[in-house]
């Protein structure tokens, strides 16, 4: 039986159609019910479980709502629960708000993954409490399907590792401003079905995938298709591959903690974004990665430090296009066909004494900005790149660097490989200073060469002014970078 606005009445609350005014149903007891509880578009409920449950018998959902559903749970104990270990908990169809009590659900399968709330395109779900959760294989504790979520407190607990937390499908829009969402596979997943341009707007919160495989596949945020994941607060857990950028849509960090035990971001798209502007990115390897085919990763305004002997910043062999400014990195790799720009007042350090500052296979390295023509400027001494042994070593020579601003140094040399450009009436200039070799540009170009009374500012130019064939004396006046075309 139930209490309807404190009477007490038997039977179920399908049985007494309600229009008007908000009317609270207390439950007095337990209830199994056969087939779902409506809730049509003109009635206004306000659900409390008081510590009673509420379950199904079959392949039916619990409740059905279409109209305005509130549920509560004023037990001290706080044991109120709606549950259904054989089908989907919750249909929402309108407006939904979960103040307090909890929902669980069974197990699903793999082509039917079980639902704790299934909120569809017309509904608003609203989570200001309670707990949805399931240690159960193959379950969605919330599947949005172009519907609205706002999570503002409470927990969501999928324990098991095929368990997900909140699934985004197509053009959904989900956000978090508090609570506690864990899972042991995806935790929040926004669809991978084709064109699904959702979003995905956290604010606050803590996010954990619980897996501790190195496998990927399992991650605390997934963006699967051509939508938006938008991070500007909270705090965010996984081991390994906590941020996936699946698809071709985009990702903005701006704020927020992201901890984990290496490669914590990570763009494997064909040509997604992901912009990083603000927040903390801190785990004992790699912080962000750049393997995707033609994708963008931007790094601009924070400090990426790995905790460990790791490069912070990778890129994979591909196309892919790294930027950097303005940002405190150590340790970066630039793979094979990738693109890495670094600007502004960037400093790049190596990841311990030994090792280089950037190493860069047949990729290419643009370091600062090339003045455009008919401007008069002078490169800049910014950014700084300093390794131990090399700044910048090129181990391939279809790899190129490009040389317009900054200050390289190394303990061996500034750069290991040749320049391919540097700035139009520049040259690089080679001085020593505690213990480096520090490579910038000047264009304040001093005679390297003189031959009788000529001098000449460049090598070539003093070998192209010998004719003839008796033997000519070319003196040098300084030290020249020998890897620079002369």
């Amino acid at each position: 039986s139930i209490k309807l606005d404190g009477s007490e009445t038997p039977g179920l609350y399908k049985s007494y159609p309600v229009v008007g005014d908000t009317v609270e149903i207390t439950m007095v007891d337990n209830a199994t019910v056969s087939s779902a509880v409506t809730i049509s578009e003109i009635q206004n409920i306000k659900l409390n479980l008081d510590g009673h449950t509420v379950q199904a018998s079959g392949n039916t959902y619990v409740l059905d709502n279409s109209g305005k559903l509130e549920i509560v749970d004023t037990s001290s104990a706080q044991t109120g629960t709606i549950d259904n270990s054989a089908y989907r908990a919750i249909k929402n169809q309108k407006e939904l708000i979960l103040t307090s009590g909890t929902i669980s659900i069974g197990a699903g399968t793999s082509s039917n993954y079980q639902r704790g709330i299934d909120n569809t395109e017309t509904g608003t779900f609203t989570m200001n409490g309670g707990t949805i959760k399931s240690d159960k294989s193959c379950t969605r504790m919330i599947f949005n399907a172009n519907g609205k979520v706002c999570v503002n407190n409470g927990t969501i607990l999928a324990s098991s590792s095929w368990g997900q937390g909140i699934f985004n499908e197509r053009d959904g829009y989900v956000e978090i401003n508090n609570g506690n969402i864990t899972s042991g596979h995806y935790t929040i997943c926004n669809t991978s079905t084709a064109n699904s341009n959702g979003t995905i707007q956290i604010n606050g919160g803590t996010i954990t995938c619980t897996s501790n495989s190195t496998d990927t596949g399992r991650n605390a945020i997934y963006n699967g298709s051509i939508g938006t994941v938008n991070i500007a607060g909270g705090t965010i857990n996984e081991n390994y591959y906590a941020i996936w950028q699946a698809g071709n849509g985009t990702m903005n960090i701006t704020g927020g903690t992201l901890n984990g035990l290496g490669n914590i971001v990570n763009n494997r798209s064909s040509s997604g974004t992901i912009n990083i502007t603000g927040g903390v990115i801190t785990g004992n390897s790699y912080l962000v990665r750049n393997e995707s085919s033609k994708g963008e990763v931007v790094i601009e305004n924070v400090e990426l430090i790995s905790k460990q002997s790791y490069n912070s910043v990778a890129s994979g062999n591909s196309s892919s296009t790294t930027i950097i400014n303005n940002s405190n990195v150590k340790g970066i790799e630039n793979g094979n066909s990738s693109n890495l720009l670094i600007k502004g007042k960037s400093i790049i350090t190596a990841k311990d004494a030994n090792s280089n500052a950037i190493s860069n296979g047949s990729g290419s390295i643009i370091i600062g900005e090339k003045i455009d023509e008919g401007v008069e400027e002078k490169p800049q001494t910014e950014p700084l790149i300093q390794g131990g042994k090399y700044g910048i070593y090129k181990n391939d020579v279809f790899g190129k660097i490009y040389f317009y601003d900054g200050t390289i140094k190394g303990t061996t040399n500034a750069i290991y490989g040749n320049v391919n450009e540097i700035e139009d009436k520049a040259e690089i200039l080679i001085n020593k200073a505690d213990g480096y070799e520090v490579a910038t540009l000047t264009t304040d170009i001093q005679p390297v060469a003189q031959i009788g009374e000529n001098t000449y500012k460049t090598l070539n130019e003093a070998i192209n002014a010998v004719e003839g064939t008796e033997e000519t004396t070319i003196t040098s006046f300084r030290s020249i970078k020998a890897a620079v075309a002369l």
